[in-house]
C-alpha cells in the first residue's frame, strides 16, 4: 500500500489523495491488529462477555467487534472440520504446547495449562475445547449474525427487483463502450 499511497501523492489529487489513503491505510491497520489480537486465547472470556453485552444492547453491533469474533471463531474452529483435518490439527497445537511445556520445565517454571506431556489427556482437554470453547463461540457468533443481518434482510425484503436485471440485459443489448467503462443511466 506504501508503493500505491506514494503514486497517488504524485498524482492530480495530490495532497488531499494521500491524506485520504493514510487515514484508511491507519484505520485498515488497526482494525486487522485489533482482529488478530482478539485470536489470543487469554482474551477469550473478555471477548465472548463483550459480545453477549453487545446483543443485549438496543443499537447494532459494533462491527469491528464482529469482525474480530469472527476471525477468533475461525481461528478456533477445527473441531468442525473432518476427522482427518482436524485430528492432525490437534497433533500439531498439542506438540507445540508440549514443547513450550518441555521449555518450561528446562527453565525451572511451572507448567502452563495443557503443555506438560505427561499429564495432559489429549482426547479429555479436546472434549472440554468443543463443549466450553467452540461450540458456544459458535452459537455466539450465530447470535452476532443474525443481529447484523436481519436488519438488512428486512430493509430489503424478497429477491432481486427482475426489472432490474431485464434493465441491465437491455442496456447490455445497446452497450457500445470500452471494457472498463461505466454504462449508467
Amino acid at each position: 500500500m506504501g508503493v500505491f499511497m506514494h503514486l497517488c501523492v504524485k498524482g492530480q489529487s495530490g495532497k488531499v489523495t494521500w491524506v485520504c489513503f493514510c487515514v484508511c491505510d491507519r484505520e485498515l491497520r488497526a482494525l486487522v491488529i485489533e482482529m488478530v489480537l482478539a485470536t489470543d486465547m487469554s482474551s477469550h472470556l473478555v471477548q465472548v462477555k463483550a459480545m453477549k453485552g453487545c446483543l443485549q444492547q438496543h443499537e447494532g453491533i459494533d462491527k469491528p467487534k464482529a469482525l474480530s469474533l469472527l476471525l477468533h471463531t475461525a481461528d478456533i474452529s477445527h473441531p468442525s472440520k473432518p476427522w482427518g483435518l482436524h485430528s492432525r490439527w490437534t497433533k500439531a497445537l498439542m506438540d507445540e504446547f508440549f514443547r513450550q511445556g518441555d521449555r518450561e520445565a528446562e527453565l525451572g517454571l511451572p507448567f502452563s495449562p495443557l503443555c506438560d506431556r505427561n499429564s495432559t489427556l489429549v482426547a479429555e482437554s479436546q472434549i472440554g475445547f468443543i463443549d466450553f470453547i467452540v461450540d458456544p463461540t459458535f452459537s455466539l457468533l450465530t447470535d452476532v449474525a443474525e443481529k447484523i443481518v436481519i436488519p438488512l434482510v428486512e430493509d430489503n425484503p424478497g429477491p432481486p427487483d427482475p426489472c432490474n436485471r431485464h434493465r441491465w440485459h437491455s442496456n447490455h443489448v445497446y452497450e457500445t463502450r470500452t471494457p472498463g467503462e461505466t454504462l449508467v443511466s
